[in-house]
């Protein structure tokens, strides 16, 4: 029994920083078949710990992302069914991995997790050097962005390793540290910049590093400065602007079009303030009030999308999330800087449908909620089935999104059934439209922007 526990807090960090690094060479984990089926492998071996050795009690954080996952799936009650089980799948791979995080070594993931994101921003930055890093950001774009494909994205991770790089010792902390932050200064990244810097302040105040005087007359002074200059910023973050692709938006405090996403979000959530017009549905929102195919996926904030799509119920769950982290902040100081760098850029941005942004902020935040205690061999044991059910549900529609992805309708549909997009690979809009009329596939498919007319 001793050994295996020792297998797992050993080998279990080696395996969730592959898992980071796996979802950060693949578009950052965006693709819905690349975060179902590292879902499946993080439950499954979950399910695989627990069987060899009693696990670590769950946090309250574990317990509040996974009814977050689960309210998700329960939305597909009362909202369209396909994007509600087309979203379900992260949700859980990040209730998963936090669980999952919580049994191992905190030390040795939290030292895995910094080298991956070194290694990360280091292969970024030889690419770029070598011209090989595809242009993700756009043609027109200066912003580093590959292997994520997502700048801000690359950014998140950049800054994750920063904050990280104060836990190692003095040179390799500075050797990380160093291309860490040129990768994140390239990036060009506002919002991760800033996230950065406010953990990395957070992480100071915690670790006792800036005196509390100073602490609490910064944050007054910083409170005076956003009243004041809370209605002009306003008005400019809300104006529309071009977005340059190079060290000039640095300067430039235009939200590129954010504001009217987060008013769409805010609005879709008062429409439905408890339960939320359920999960995934955002987009359809936008498509419908602006009358276009052309649309973002997200609504760039986790808290309004949350609420929009979730309602109040959602946002509770995820701030019980935030909440179970927060109240152990002191215990890691370096690692609270982490989990707060990441809390601010996903409150501005889409990093939550990022898993290679979100990983290592979870990795990060086990390391403050993770319980000494252990399950009984009888909740060890439901917990084994429960696992083994989530990751083999979670592989069979990772399977079915892969499917779908290579354009092979006929099969995807078998895994997919409440899903109109294997209907529309197969060019039968007709079916599409029986099993969800709203899916904004369909609009898109159709040259005369009509979708499904009844």
């Amino acid at each position: 029994m001793t050994s295996s526990i020792r297998w797992t807090r050993r080998i279990g960090p080696s395996l969730l920083a592959a898992a980071f690094l796996v979802a950060s060479f693949l578009a950052g984990g965006f693709y819905e078949s690349t975060y179902s089926l590292l879902a499946a492998a993080v439950w499954l071996g979950i399910a695989i710990g627990a069987a060899l050795a009693p696990l670590r009690r769950p946090s309250l954080a574990v317990f509040a992302l996974t009814g977050f996952a689960v309210w998700t799936l329960l939305s597909a009650l009362w909202g369209p069914a396909g994007p509600a089980l087309r979203v379900a799948p992260l949700a859980l791979l990040y209730a998963g991995a936090l669980l999952a995080a919580e049994q191992v070594d905190r030390r040795l993931l939290l030292r895995l997790t910094w080298a991956a994101c070194v290694a990360v921003a280091a292969v970024a930055l030889v690419a770029l050097l070598a011209g090989l890093a595809p242009g993700a950001a756009g043609p027109d774009s200066d912003r580093l962005s590959w292997p994520l494909g997502y700048a801000n994205g690359l950014g998140l991770v950049a800054v994750i390793g920063v904050v990280l790089s104060f836990r190692e010792r003095p040179r390799l902390a500075l050797a990380g540290g160093s291309i860490c932050a040129l990768a994140a200064v390239l990036t060009f990244s506002r919002t991760s910049l800033l996230a950065g810097l406010v953990g990395l302040v957070v992480a100071a105040a915690l670790g006792g590093r800036i005196p509390r005087r100073v602490a609490l007359t910064g944050a007054v002074l910083l409170s005076l400065s956003a009243i004041l200059l809370a209605q002009p910023v306003a008005a400019r973050f809300a104006a529309p602007a071009p977005d340059e692709g190079d060290a000039r938006r640095l300067l430039d405090v235009s939200g590129h079009g954010r504001a009217e996403l987060w008013r769409v979000a805010w609005e879709e959530g008062l429409e439905h303030p408890l339960f939320g017009a359920g999960g995934g549905t955002w987009a359809r929102a936008y498509l419908e009030e602006q009358r276009t195919t052309a649309a973002p996926a997200n609504a760039h904030s986790l808290p309004l999308e949350t609420f929009a799509e979730l309602g109040l119920v959602g946002v509770v769950l995820l701030a019980t999330f935030g909440f179970a982290v927060v109240r152990r902040a002191g215990g890691d100081p370096l690692a609270a800087g982490a989990i707060v760098a990441w809390a601010v850029a996903s409150s501005a941005d889409w990093t939550w449908q990022l898993p290679a942004a979100t990983l290592p902020a979870l990795f990060a935040a086990a390391a403050l909620t993770r319980s000494d205690a252990r399950v009984g061999s009888t909740r060890g044991l439901a917990l084994a089935l429960c696992a083994l059910a989530v990751g083999l549900g979670c592989a069979l529609h990772g399977v079915g999104a892969a499917l779908l992805e290579e354009g092979k309708g006929r099969s995807s549909s078998t895994f997919l059934p409440f899903d109109a997009r294997p209907w529309l690979a197969l060019e039968e809009p007709e079916r599409a439209c029986l099993i969800d009329p709203g899916e904004p596939a369909i609009r898109r498919a159709d040259p005369s922007n009509e979708g499904c007319v009844p």
